[in-house]
């Protein structure tokens, strides 16, 4: 884990608090699902400890939510998808993360995001008769 400097809240940009009051989960509920203790999820939020990657990690399994998630409010209006700008912006923010970090983080989230933001596919009109789904055309549980 990355060391970083002392604060007195959780990093600008983060919304692990707002998420956990949205889902009525206090320190004590969210630790067990980390499997870490009340003591050290209070050190992360406060900014004692330094909350990187692996700890957002922990975080959004813990609150059932991709990572990504954790930088959007929760009462946010989700229609809207944040920019890239606002994206890269919010990490810069968060303690512990480097240059390098930021990218990574970054493209984790774009590709989530890009995911996410693509059409679904409609079903073929072969799908629509037969009444059961096909296999994904190129992929064999043979291989």
């Amino acid at each position: 884990m990355v060391k970083t400097r002392a604060t007195d809240k959780q990093p600008d940009g983060v919304f692990i608090i707002e998420r956990m009051e949205t889902e009525g989960l206090n320190n004590k509920l969210i630790a067990e699902k980390m499997d870490t203790s009340d003591v050290n999820v209070s050190r992360l939020l406060t900014g004692k400890r330094g909350l990187d990657l692996g700890w957002l990690q922990a975080f959004a399994a813990a609150l059932n939510v991709h990572v990504s998630e954790l930088f959007l409010h929760p009462q946010r209006d989700m229609g809207r998808k944040a920019s890239d700008e606002e994206i890269l912006a919010l990490l810069r923010r968060v303690p512990g993360l480097d240059d390098r970090g930021v990218e990574l983080a970054f493209t984790v989230i774009s590709n989530h995001l890009s995911v996410s933001r693509s059409p679904k596919p409609s079903s073929s009109s072969v799908d629509d008769q037969s009444g059961t789904p096909s296999p994904r055309r190129g992929s064999s549980s043979s291989q």
